[in-house]
């Protein structure tokens, strides 16, 4: 679908205004106080009556006002200036797009040309007879435009002359000079959005879905155009759920341009590659449903094409053509009765009770809750059935029962509903009540689905990977991200190898910045040593990688891989960085470890003199401690050149009724500093000589529930009042 942006607008004054009076009207329009301007306008005009730029200034405040009364008058103003100054191409091109708006189309055109003659170069005057021509359909209005380009297109400072012109060979089908013409403007205007969003289209009707999705995200990236955002929104509107739908309306234009990338974003299932597989799948799916349930309607496809994109193709669909002949039995009577054309869609991989039915409506295949939809004429017999025995039973839902019969290779759903034979009134009453439940079924089912599923394709088996993070401040304030990472390894995975048995795994991490620029790139090489064979029921090698940022949207893509036995995974982080150069109280995120100890190598997992274990998982054994370690920056002093501050320690978890119950730790061990201390409370006090602290506990979940719950930390500076917190959110298990 081509959205003709047609904006209109006047070829304002230019000439420099000395005149107090002028400069005020001037000063006037732009702060939108047209009434105002027009009354000194009018006075400026009558008191210049052989001025052509004060009835042109009057003219133009007229067509503002955007009245048909107005354009009346402003039809006066401007035939006053071209009396005053006849080959004033300002005038002209003023006027020819005030006839435009009178829909006077030919003496616009006279008013065109007469610019464009008097000044061939005159960009503005070719732009206009291009709108007559998206008005009118008028072939006349386009050959000069195209007369033009075929000499100047190397010397044109108008994109949106281009991007007209393409858009109108666009609709004509002449794909390949549209391309070309937008190619050379790529190369005039390489900012300019709409031109790459143009280019995205033809790429994708063309099938080439890797440029199509390249140049779509580049041309979201400065993309200012209200209108032509909309269209882009709307392109991809089906896989937003209700409540994005709402959010995205109330955001302003240059916050939905940031929502429409970081969705795409969000959904790339692998940073590793530049491209981003599900806008792909995205552009696949689109066309396969313009193509396949095509209708001549926005957004050109029916509800089947809703559902492809959302879900892609079903697995397992039944077709039943326009006029199909479906048999039934009843009452020992046989015969067949017609239908509209109908389908079923299900999709078991996805949730075994998630079907679609669909029935057509000329030629527009719509979504339905059940197949009565279908049925056109109701069989007789179960029309008397329903009226003999006096049934409360809509004739049609009763009927449906032979096309679940159908389709009862479907699934199980579909069979039970196919599976009776209308014997007796029973039989029926009982159909139409398992009908009705497979329909709120069916329906729940559709409510639960995800809003779009998508399942990427890889060249290796799924290797399992824990991959966890946490922020602290680095030096010069910067933030360092640090990457816990758990490799699950199979005895397969290992070689034999300086007499041991070791498995060797390469890590590749990219990151991206919030303009979806790749802005780094790192590769390590990964051994495990097969432990003892007592030692083998888990087999998992525990890694970090430390990462520097700037603040802001960031996102980190991981890839780790076993050539032996052609296994891997990927894994992908979207992170807001935090910012630790702030001079206010802050706390860097709660990092999990299973053992603290003195440093005495150097060593990544080194902070403060310790190292500090990664532990990658989100779950935590309730029969097994845990250590918690986190960062305190920009404690404040007092007259004595100390520092004082209360840590408060708490565990949140959902009660059965399902509200947040906040416990205090109990049986926590301190071991700040290193020394195994007495057993504390969940709230102490400390004290300090350094603006910076950092504070490890070890704590157990013997007192805590089973599932998830989130560890708060509080902080309070003594000497400020200012506190701070973080959260960690973990599950507990056995």
């Amino acid at each position: 679908i081509l959205f003709f942006l047609i904006n209109i607008q006047l070829v304002f004054t230019q000439v420099k205004i000395t005149n107090s009076v002028f400069q005020k009207i001037e000063k006037l329009r732009k702060e939108g106080k047209l009434i105002e301007a027009l009354s000194l306008a009018k006075k400026v005009s009558d008191s210049n009556k052989r001025s052509g730029e004060a009835y042109n200034l009057l003219g133009e405040i007229y067509f503002q006002l955007n009245n048909y009364g107005y354009f009346k008058l402003a039809d006066k103003a401007f035939d006053m200036a071209l009396r005053q100054d006849p080959d004033n191409s300002r005038y002209l091109i003023n006027y020819g797009k005030l006839k435009i708006k009178l829909r006077d189309y030919s003496r616009a055109e006279r008013l065109f040309n007469r610019a464009v003659k008097k000044d061939p170069d005159n960009y503005e005057g070719y732009k206009g007879l291009l709108e007559l021509y998206i008005l009118s359909g008028n072939d006349r209005y386009l050959y000069k435009v195209e007369d033009f380009l075929k000499d100047k297109i190397n010397e044109t400072r108008s994109s949106e002359i281009l991007v007209d012109y393409s858009r109108i060979l666009i609709k004509q089908g002449k794909t390949k000079d549209a391309k070309r013409i937008l190619k050379r403007a790529e190369k005039l205007f390489p900012e300019n959005s709409i031109i790459k969003l143009l280019l995205s289209d033809l790429y994708r009707k063309e099938r080439n879905y890797e440029l199509a999705s390249r140049y779509y995200l580049s041309g979201l990236k400065n993309l200012n155009d209200e209108k032509e955002l909309e269209n882009r929104y709307t392109f991809m509107r089906d896989l937003l759920t209700l409540k994005q739908r709402s959010e995205y309306k109330k955001l302003p234009l240059e916050k939905k341009r940031e929502y429409l990338l970081e969705f795409w974003r969000e959904n790339d299932p692998n940073l590793m590659t530049e491209l981003n597989e599900r806008l792909v799948e995205h552009f696949k799916r689109v066309e396969y449903a313009r193509t396949f349930f095509r209708t001549g309607v926005f957004p050109g496809y029916d509800d089947r094409g809703v559902i492809y994109i959302k879900y892609g193709p079903p697995d397992s669909r039944f077709v039943s053509p326009s006029g199909s002949n479906v048999p039934f039995e009843a009452l020992g009577q046989r015969g067949v009765f017609q239908t509209r054309a109908n389908e079923s869609w299900v999709y078991p991989s996805i949730d075994t009770a998630l079907s679609f039915d669909f029935v057509e409506y000329g030629g527009f295949y719509k979504l339905v809750n059940d197949l009565r939809d279908a049925i056109m004429v109701v069989p007789n017999v179960y029309r008397r059935m329903i009226i003999d025995f006096n049934l409360n039973i809509d004739p049609k839902l009763a009927a449906s029962k032979d096309l679940y019969k159908e389709r009862s290779s479907l699934s199980s759903y579909y069979s039970r509903l196919g599976f009776y034979s209308f014997n007796s009134p029973s039989d029926m009453y009982k159909f139409v009540q398992r009908a009705y439940k497979f329909t709120i079924d069916k329906r729940q089912a559709q409510e639960d689905a995800p809003q779009q599923v998508y399942k990427p394709e890889f060249d290796f088996i799924p290797l399992d990977l824990a991959i966890s993070y946490a922020q602290f401040r680095d030096k010069n304030s910067k933030t360092k991200l640090e990457i816990y990472m758990g490799i699950f390894s199979d005895e397969k995975d290992f070689i034999f190898q300086e007499g041991k048995k070791i498995a060797l795994y390469d890590n590749e991490i990219v990151t991206l910045d919030s303009t979806y620029k790749r802005t780094g790139k790192i590769k390590r090489s990964y051994q495990i040593t097969l432990p003892p064979e007592d030692n083998r029921k888990n087999i998992v090698g525990i890694f970090q990688e430390n990462l520097k940022f700037n603040p802001g949207r960031n996102s980190v893509g991981i890839q780790i891989k076993s050539d032996k036995n052609k296994r891997g995974g990927i894994f992908k982080i979207d992170i807001n960085i935090r910012d630790f150069s702030k001079t206010k109280l802050m706390l860097s995120d709660i990092q999990f470890s299973d053992l603290i100890e003195p440093a005495k190598l150097p060593d990544k997992k080194i902070k403060n003199g310790l190292k500090i274990n990664p532990y990658p998982y989100n779950r935590i054994y309730k029969d097994k401690p845990i250590y918690a370690y986190y960062e305190i920056y920009n404690l404040t002093f007092d007259k004595y050149g100390k520092t004082k501050y209360r840590i408060e320690y708490s565990v949140k978890q959902k009660s059965r009724g399902g509200n947040l119950i906040t416990k205090g730790i109990k049986g926590v061990i301190n071991l700040f500093g290193g020394k195994p201390q007495e057993k504390i409370a969940t709230s102490f006090t400390r004290e300090g000589s350094s603006s910076f602290a950092y504070e490890y506990i070890m704590f157990n979940m013997q007192e805590l529930s089973y599932g998830p719950a989130i560890l708060a930390v509080k902080v309070t500076d003594l000497n400020s009042g200012v506190q701070s917190e973080v959260e960690k959110r973990f599950t507990i298990e056995k």
